[in-house]
């Protein structure tokens, strides 16, 4: 028997998101520092405001975005952004700094995108889900 799912799909993905860096941070950070000896003094204004903004904007509003769409999509859409995160790093980076595209990375991109749209397009919500979201039926034991 499967538990109900939750009512707040944010307190899941949040608990999940509190532990990892309570496990990783406090071992990968002392052995970056021992193992790279990195001279903080040769940071650029740049790089420091760079990662300030991609800590701000990387994390806290794609979080958000990403709890809205956990609420208000469904599921198979929402995990679609793990193959269209990429997409979009490929074409800031070409616009941005002007890096190159080759014929495979368009090839691999567009396949991408059209089982991304795929995905979205076929996809429904079957009508007990719909009705349990609303609060309209029970699950029953």
């Amino acid at each position: 028997m499967l538990p109900a799912p939750p009512k707040k799909p944010c307190s899941v993905a949040v608990s999940g998101t509190r532990s990892v860096p309570n496990v990783t941070s406090p071992s990968t950070l002392p052995i970056g520092l021992a193992t790279t000896h990195p001279h903080f003094g040769d940071f650029s204004a740049r790089s420091i405001f760079g990662w300030f903004y991609l800590v701000t904007f990387g994390s806290l509003v794609g979080y958000t975005a990403y709890v809205w769409l956990l609420d208000n999509a469904p599921l198979g859409t929402v995990a679609t952004y793990a193959y269209v995160n990429p997409i979009v790093a490929i074409a800031l980076g070409a616009i941005v700094l002007h890096e190159s595209l080759t014929w495979t990375i368009g090839v691999g991109a567009l396949l991408v995108l059209a089982c991304v749209a795929l995905v979205v397009r076929t996809e429904t919500i079957p009508p007990e889900a719909e009705a349990i979201g609303a609060g309209a039926a029970e699950v029953s034991p």
